[in-house]
Order: C-alpha cells, then structure tokens, then sequence
C-alpha cells in the first residue's frame, strides 16, 4: 500500500476435516499493527454473518502512516467441535505490508 492509502486485509478461519467452528461460541480477533501502520478497530468479534458454509471470514483495513516494511498481527481464539467434543484454540498470524512513499 502506499502512505495515506489503505489495505484491505482477508483473514479467515478453514476448520479442517471432521470439525466445525462452533458459531455461539467467542470467536475474537485482537489486531496489532506496527508503528508505520493503523488499524481501527483493534478488535473483532464474530456475529452471524461472519460465518459462511462453516467458515469464519473478516476483513478489515490498514493504513500506510509511514513508508517501510510493516507487520499486520491477529491473535485469534475460537472453539472447533467434534461430534463428541469441542476444544478452544488460539493461534497468532502475522503478514507483512510493505508501505510505499507517494
């Protein structure tokens, strides 16, 4: 992205095979960005509509403050569910963003 400009960033969550994302369950995104990058909110938290044919999707922007490599963080933490079970997860993704100057 460039200084000034947004990224729209994708983040979904792919149960694997023989379990489910439990949908009443707290499923929440904590969001940190480096100095060169903003974000608002800094938290999501899933409603219905996040949730496609058993697969929770997000997006949400960054901003370029300043030129330089960046680093988009999320720390996530949701409930997978078995037919006999259902465990709680977290898990940490980052994904960098390179800002350009104008």
């Amino acid at each position: 992205t460039w200084v000034g400009s947004y990224a729209n960033i994708n983040f979904q969550i792919v149960p694997p095979p023989g379990l489910q994302l439990k949908e009443d369950a707290p499923l929440r995104l904590k969001i940190a960005v480096t100095p060169n990058l903003t974000t608002s909110p800094d938290t999501l938290r899933a409603k219905q509509e996040n949730f496609v044919q058993g697969v929770a999707m997000f997006n949400f922007l960054v901003r370029g403050a300043k030129p330089g490599l960046g680093k988009v963080t999320v720390d996530v933490s949701y409930f997978l569910c078995s037919d006999t079970i259902c465990k709680r997860y977290t898990d940490t993704i980052s994904h960098p963003v390179f800002v350009k100057k104008d």
